[in-house]
């Protein structure tokens, strides 16, 4: 029997910790589980790493510059590979005008109305892109990484439900994991934490506005003085970030690879975001057992189940944010329960559990 061929179109491929990326190469790992002969096609990769992963680089030509031209001089030499080689699947992660399976990570017209509070306009760089993929059926399917996402596309494009399936992007279930109270403690001690100390961190990738950092330091002028006084605030994120407040004092802590001690550290992990269409890093704060403070709008929020959904703002507050963060910090027998909440809800999403998800969109259409 020939084995079947699938080709995993991404524009970039060079990073292993992005979201989209670390997407693509669960796709990877488990298109190679079903004996496929997996090929990724980008016009910037990490060749190394994706033949690592088992998978067989192709590398297009890149535009000088970006924006849509390069998105669409990518999508020309992509669309030309697929005419000559004739996989069995295509897979696309944004940037293809036509495939069998979209992998959607981003709801850029959702984002930029509930950032900007306007319609996406026809002159960014992803509505030549994203609007005609959507808006002309040009996919048999598409994996959305959220109900919020799904519901958005249902009700913004008319596409019908079933042709949606959601798949939560995964963690490493491996890696993010709750540690012992001795662990924790010795942790804490590297980080400069006294046993006096909280700890509340917003961590992210960046997109500063996006994720709320102002809004979290708007609520930290809220809480009462003594309780900030006891707290260390801390921001991860590769952006520059603005100044906080007079008299609010927040650390921009580094960015760093073992990201998983910073969320076994925190007393409380808060993303008051104003659109996530899923949030991995959240995903991952929870699978390490850490309480969460998060927006309707972060399509994480969606797995957390009991008393922990009280800590999930219906829109990005200011003072409920506040409100919220000073009654996490002052009871510590509920964030033990909403740890304990936190580090359950995220089992359903960890990368082991991801291959009969995957089987029930692809192998109808390879």
């Amino acid at each position: 029997m020939k084995q079947k061929r699938v080709l995993i179109s991404i524009l970039q491929l060079h990073k292993t910790a992005a979201g989209a990326m670390r997407n693509t190469f669960e796709q990877i790992r488990y298109f190679k589980s079903r004996d496929y002969e997996v090929h990724v096609i980008c016009d910037l990769m990490n060749k190394g790493s994706v033949r690592a992963a088992g998978a067989i680089p192709h590398l297009t030509l890149k535009w000088p510059g970006t924006g849509t031209i390069r998105r669409k001089f990518y999508d020309w030499q992509a669309q030309l590979w697929i005419k000559w080689h004739k996989p069995d699947l295509v897979v696309g992660h944004g940037d293809l005008s036509q495939q069998d399976v979209l992998c959607l990570h981003n709801s850029v017209h959702l984002a930029h109305e509930l950032i900007h509070g306007t319609p996406l306009p026809e002159t960014a760089e992803m509505w030549p892109i994203h609007t005609p993929q959507l808006r002309d059926r040009r996919f048999k399917h598409i994996i959305a990484n959220s109900h919020l996402m799904r519901d958005d596309l249902i009700k913004r494009f008319n596409i019908p439900g079933e042709d949606i399936t959601v798949v939560y992007p995964a963690y490493n279930d491996q890696k993010f994991t709750p540690v012992s109270m001795s662990d924790r403690a010795r942790l804490r001690q590297d980080f400069g934490l006294n046993e006096n100390e909280l700890a509340v961190g917003l961590i992210t990738s960046g997109n500063f506005k996006k994720r709320g950092v102002d809004v979290f330091f708007e609520a930290l002028k809220l809480l009462p003085t003594e309780l900030r006084e006891r707290t260390r605030f801390w921001v991860v994120g590769k952006d520059q970030l603005p100044k906080p407040p007079e008299g609010i004092r927040v650390e921009q802590m580094p960015v760093r690879e073992d990201v998983e001690n910073y969320y076994r550290a925190l007393d409380l992990f808060v993303l008051p975001a104003r659109v996530e269409e899923f949030g991995r890093v959240q995903l991952e704060a929870m699978a390490c057992g850490a309480p969460i403070i998060s927006t309707a709008q972060v399509g994480a929020s969606e797995l957390l189940n009991g008393e922990a959904r009280e800590f999930i703002m219906g829109r990005t507050e200011a003072k409920q944010l506040a409100a919220l963060i000073e009654k996490s910090l002052n009871d510590s027998d509920l964030r033990t329960r909403i740890s304990a909440l936190s580090s359950e809800s995220a089992k359903v999403a960890a990368e082991s559990r991801l291959a009969p998800l995957f089987d029930a969109v692809y192998k109808r259409y390879s």
